[in-house]
């Protein structure tokens, strides 16, 4: 829902009554807990207001030109207008009494995802230029959620942050999408719509359903194999942003007997480490995935995610090459993880990228969603800046939709 600045009035679509514009003049942004690790869906234009990693303003690092080889985009702020103003166009609203240069203020709503029984903490950006009496939120719908608080503190002149300020519980799915909005009241009662928050329709209608076998490939009977849950527990994070419910099934796929054929041999140096080459040419693949249907046939159309606890070797440098991991190719049905990407957010990555979703900063996220990000900028899961101490535990909305269309495809058996 939109709001347009007319005189001296500012209209509420939503409420659809006209707000004058009185001496409270409050704006309330919503940004995630600092304590937040993905545990719900959460898109907004960053602005680097936040002081969380990977809170990098949107208009320094977006663009649909890749400039040279390392994919870094060009940045202009033609793409970054079309993506907070085109792409957001259902979810802004004007600020008369704050300029962006010459022009009204736009506020534009972050997008949540939560399910139902789950809780979102989220802190609150404030800028008061003239105090309210009162600032209240006001969800939507009544009933859908539980707020722990219904109003915030009132507060002087400037900038104010307000860490962990609310917590939102989902009581029940919806099928439509919910606004809570707030609002903010001056000394004769009057009103203005002060900001708000989208959470995205959760029913059965707007979930998707993904087997995964989560595969652990040991070399010998007696081999321990580590514990690989935080791999796991990353994977139903990232893909419950996205409304998907993952059907997990434990393997183990044991090459003892098979690694004592010359052909098996190959895959691997005496000391069991995968050789690089054929995890590139994707030969090792169809390798595992031949030894797997001999004991598991009726996968279907399940992801397949080889955990392999050992390091990959460059054959043509006679040395490690540090991989964490690699799908089979895009849209594929597998992904192997290596020793160094056992624990983390890897086996997400790779599997992501089976269902077809490329590189933050890639050409192909430009093919497809016609817009990339800076490489090693974002938080997002399908960047590298994990590399860089910059946690990658979020993702966008037009990756949930993808994310989704693509299951849907599988499903059908499309790929």
């Amino acid at each position: 829902m939109s709001g347009k600045a007319y005189n001296s009035f500012v209209y509420d679509m939503s409420a659809k009554l006209p707000v004058k514009k009185t001496g409270a003049k409050v704006i309330v942004e919503f940004r995630t807990s600092g304590s937040y690790t993905g545990e719900y869906g959460f898109d907004w234009i960053r602005m680097g207001d936040s002081g969380r990693k990977g809170d990098t303003w949107y208009a320094n690092i977006m663009g649909h030109k890749i400039v040279n080889d390392d994919v870094i985009v060009d940045n202009t702020k033609k793409v970054y207008d079309n993506y907070a103003l085109h792409l957001f166009r259902t979810r802004r609203f004007s600020v008369s009494w704050k300029k962006q240069g010459k022009q009204p203020f736009i506020y534009i709503a972050p997008l949540m995802t939560l399910r139902k029984g789950a809780s979102a903490k989220l802190t609150l950006k404030i800028e008061v230029k003239e105090p309210a009496v009162k600032i209240v939120y006001k969800p939507q719908t009544p009933g859908i959620f539980k707020l722990s608080k219904a109003s915030i503190p009132t507060l002087s002149k400037g900038k104010h942050t307000l860490p962990d300020e609310l917590i939102i519980t989902c009581l029940k799915e919806f099928s439509t999408d919910q606004e809570i909005r707030v609002y903010a009241y001056d000394s004769n009662n009057m009103k203005h719509l002060a900001g708000k928050l989208i959470i995205k329709a959760n029913d059965k209608k707007h979930q998707v359903n993904l087997n995964v076998a989560i595969i652990s490939v040991k070399f010998k009977n007696e081999e321990l194999f580590p514990d690989i849950s935080s791999s796991v527990r990353v994977m139903k994070k990232i893909y419950g942003q996205a409304y998907v419910n993952i059907s997990r099934k434990n393997i183990t796929l044991n090459l003892e007997r098979v690694l004592k054929s010359k052909a098996a041999k190959k895959y691997f140096t005496p000391k069991r480490w995968v050789r690089k080459k054929y995890i590139v040419d994707n030969s090792l693949h169809s390798f595992l995935n031949a030894e797997l249907s001999k004991q598991y046939p009726n996968l279907g159309n399940s992801l397949k995610i080889y955990y392999i606890n050992q390091k990959c070797f460059n054959d043509d440098l006679k040395k490690e090459e540090e991989l964490y991991g690699k799908a089979k190719d895009m849209l594929s049905h597998e992904a192997i993880i290596l020793q160094r990407g056992l624990k983390d957010g890897t086996a997400t990555h790779e599997s992501l990228h089976c269902l077809g979703i490329p590189h933050s900063f890639s050409e192909r996220n430009v093919l497809f969603f016609e817009i990339a990000f800076k490489r090693n900028y974002t938080d997002n899961i399908m960047d590298y800046s994990d590399m860089y101490g910059i946690p990658t535990i979020a993702t966008w909305e037009f990756q949930w939709y993808a994310i989704q269309r693509f299951i849907h495809a599988l499903h059908t058996g499309k790929w």
